[in-house]
């Protein structure tokens, strides 16, 4: 590069550098024309001027006159005054590099909206990511809603049959006859399995439970129980406890937190009579599907649960 420092200024550069570029006297590209600010300009081209070329150089600054369009509609940034240090103002074009690259004003931003953060101006490097992002969520996660709607990485149905999830199965444990103070007969699919479990498929949550019998203002309590796949009936852990006064029928979706079985596990229900002996009794649990699992298990076991005087309740 060859620099030439003028006691020249103009407010057409661009047109200028045109027409010294268009001169056939003048062999070096001109790449760039730089008011410094003082009265004078810098002229850089590719290569040195011969003692001819920069003798027409001067002349032609001599003569120079901005054509009459410069500034206007074909050329916008015409009236700009070029210096070779950024303005206060960043709407202000103080390098022909920004026309000649289309440099966006400073002013410019790149906002982030919806599921996307960050972003800023152009003043400085931005960054922009999702929100409640992760540079590392681990494996087998999906971005997306949790049940409160807020977004963020959680984790992925596993298993086959991925469909399933969200599905809802129900598990119907009966008794024919007076109801008290017994484990309820276990009903699948219909089929009597003459046991007092259930066996749950897939990692599931109780999500509503109902309740039905032939008397009128029957009294009692529901105490859900469960077991591990692998450990028989025993440790047997009281899940949910759900008391009846007065109701030939009820339901109940509002639990106070998430009750959830894994898969295998062994579920049974202990009613309790606390007042009127209800007949035929009725109780079905609704379950949801929160991951689905391809595999065969089971287990061999002698013992049933055993009657318990403990419990908790919701």
């Amino acid at each position: 590069m060859a620099f030439y420092v003028k006691a020249f200024t103009t407010t057409c550069p661009s047109e200028l550098m045109d027409s010294i570029n268009a001169n056939g006297s003048i062999t070096p590209e001109l790449v760039q024309i730089i008011n410094t600010g003082d009265g004078n300009s810098t002229f850089d081209f590719v290569s040195s001027l011969s003692g001819g070329e920069e003798t027409e150089l001067d002349n032609v600054l001599a003569t120079w006159v901005c054509p009459s369009d410069a500034g206007g509609p074909d050329n916008p940034v015409g009236d700009q005054e070029f210096d070779d240090t950024a303005p206060s103002d960043p709407n202000v074009i103080w390098s022909s590099e920004q026309i000649t690259n289309n440099f966006a004003p400073l002013t410019r931003a790149i906002n982030g909206t919806l599921s996307i953060t960050g972003g800023g101006d152009l003043t400085a490097d931005r960054n922009i990511s999702l929100v409640n992002d992760a540079a590392s969520p681990g494996i087998n996660k999906l971005y997306g809603t949790d049940g409160a709607g807020t977004k963020g990485w959680y984790d992925q149905p596993s298993g086959g049959g991925g469909g399933l999830v969200g599905s809802i199965h129900q598990m119907v444990f009966n008794e024919y006859s007076t109801a008290q103070n017994e484990w309820l007969e276990y009903y699948g699919d219909s089929k009597f399995s003459n046991q007092s479990h259930g066996v749950m498929p897939f990692r599931s949550k109780l999500v509503a439970i109902t309740w039905s019998c032939k008397t009128s203002g029957a009294d009692g309590e529901i105490n859900v129980y469960s077991t591990p796949e692998g450990g028989g009936v025993s440790p047997k852990t009281l899940d949910f406890q759900w008391t009846l006064t007065n109701k030939r029928t009820a339901r109940k979706t509002n639990f106070a937190s998430d009750i959830i079985f894994d898969a295998g596990d062994k579920i049974g229900i202990y009613f309790r009579d606390i007042g009127t002996n209800p007949q035929n009794v009725s109780v079905v649990l609704y379950f949801e599907i929160l991951t689905t699992n391809t595999e065969e298990s089971g287990e061999n076991f002698s013992g049933n649960y055993a009657i318990s005087s403990g419990g908790g309740s919701d």
